[in-house]
């Protein structure tokens, strides 16, 4: 809208992910890349306009499409509709609930949720190439499932969720390592060992369940005393113990 209340333009997202700006004489298609930045433009007779355009994993880049109104384009993260305010030499991105600086690549206030990233205004643990944080609040994927209600194909309310997990003094339980590269290797370790634990006590579990309801606790008691009592399991019995377990460890009963 202009200050009188005109309409002047509208953005929409298509399928595909394509940007979609239609203007009172004219029409803007803004394409992105598999990241979501806007990487090129064309008119509404498909002829392209400008040039292909390129981004650090910060989000820096030496041009803008021009594909809203003024100084401010949907370029780095584009698809998403974060837009970037690039009237001066320092673009700000507007990245939900904070501005975000892609010339220092971080935040310009402190994180909303505790545990959001790695700390109050990094962003996305210092690995934009992996993670997103479009909100502004919390690495995307690491807050559990929305449950708010749907009001014509919106959830509708504030979004209260918390980061999974909070904190990061032990980013190998989150998914992520945000470490140099010693600190890498002893987190992926870490996370290893935890993912064959889980494996380990979920086909323990499910061995365990399936053993009782096939052969019952008192022969199942009898089976762990002795080796003997091995030779005494008939086959579909091994079909369950084994199966058991398996669907334990896949399913990390814990």
């Amino acid at each position: 809208l202009n200050n009188s209340g005109t309409i002047i333009e509208r953005t929409i997202v298509l399928p595909g992910n394509t940007l979609y700006t239609r203007r009172s004489t004219s029409q803007v298609w803004s394409y992105p890349n598999i990241h979501g930045d806007i990487i090129a433009t064309a008119n509404q007779t498909g002829t392209k306009q400008g040039s292909t355009l390129t981004y650090d994993p910060y989000g820096n880049t030496t041009g803008y499409p021009d594909n809203s109104n003024h100084n401010l384009d949907y370029a780095w993260l584009g698809q998403h509709q974060r837009p970037t305010e690039h009237q001066t030499t320092l673009p700000i991105i507007e990245m939900g609930a904070r501005p975000y600086l892609p010339t220092t690549g971080r935040f310009t206030q402190i994180d909303p949720i505790e545990g959001g990233s790695c700390n109050d205004y990094d962003y996305t643990c210092a690995d934009p190439i992996d993670n997103l944080d479009l909100d502004g609040e919390c690495i995307f994927g690491r807050r559990g499932k929305d449950n708010r209600a749907m009001r014509n194909g919106k959830r509708v309310g504030k979004d209260k969720r918390p980061c999974k997990g909070g904190g990061i003094s032990q980013p190998w339980k989150k998914g992520f390592c945000p470490f140099g590269k010693n600190g890498q290797k002893a987190c992926r370790g870490a996370r290893q060992a935890r993912w064959i634990g889980r494996k380990a006590r979920g086909c323990f579990i499910g061995g365990i369940g399936g053993g009782i309801k096939y052969l019952g606790i008192v022969n199942l008691i009898r089976l762990a005393a002795g080796r003997g009592a091995l030779r005494a399991i008939p086959g579909a019995g091994w079909v369950v113990l084994i199966g058991g377990c398996a669907i334990g460890a896949w399913r990390n009963w814990e």
